[in-house]
């Protein structure tokens, strides 16, 4: 797909992001949310002070220090394998089952019969989550993390429909920076 041939050849796939991220002041730190294996978290290492990258499946997680570190940015990015939330819980990773998904290229998701439609990729109700294929994850609240010294320059949040959740945890970082 376009997002793996952009990737392969190291170039952003969308244009304005990159226009946005440069303009940014880059005298603190920048906070990616869903930093998945890493693109973005290591495109703001060579630019902000500090990064700290979020990444709730802890496989991908995996991925992703594994990238910082053959990248060298280790000592600079800060991975956190857990969901960014408004509160400390433990999801479970929604898989297409839980939506309701075909498997297949045919597939399209009926937001009406979502059970969980502000955050397409958590289950939190204990009742409604699955004990087949499950993968439980912590989350975390960055404004109990974040140094209240530290000047947030930047927030990029690809969290999978749970971004409101995410930003609650931020509330004291927005305020401040």
């Amino acid at each position: 797909d376009d997002i793996t041939k952009s990737l392969e050849a190291g170039a952003f796939w969308d244009a304005h992001l990159k226009e946005a991220f440069d303009q940014t002041p880059a005298d603190g730190w920048a906070i990616d949310l869903g930093a998945n294996i890493g693109f973005f978290s290591l495109y703001f290492a060579e630019r902000f002070e500090r990064v700290v990258a979020v990444e709730a499946h802890p496989d991908t997680a995996r991925l992703l220090y594994q990238n910082v570190m053959v990248n060298g940015q280790g000592g600079k990015v800060l991975v956190i394998t857990a969901a960014a939330y408004d509160r400390h819980t433990t999801l479970e990773l929604a898989t297409s089952k839980v939506h309701g998904w075909l498997e297949d290229e045919r597939s399209f998701l009926d937001t009406d019969s979502v059970l969980h439609s502000a955050g397409f990729s958590f289950v939190e109700d204990p009742s409604q989550q699955h004990h087949l294929h499950e993968i439980r994850v912590p989350t975390v609240v960055l404004d109990e993390i974040i140094p209240e010294s530290a000047p947030i320059r930047l927030l990029k949040v690809d969290v999978q429909g749970a971004a409101l959740r995410a930003l609650h945890g931020c509330d004291r970082i927005l305020a401040r920076c």
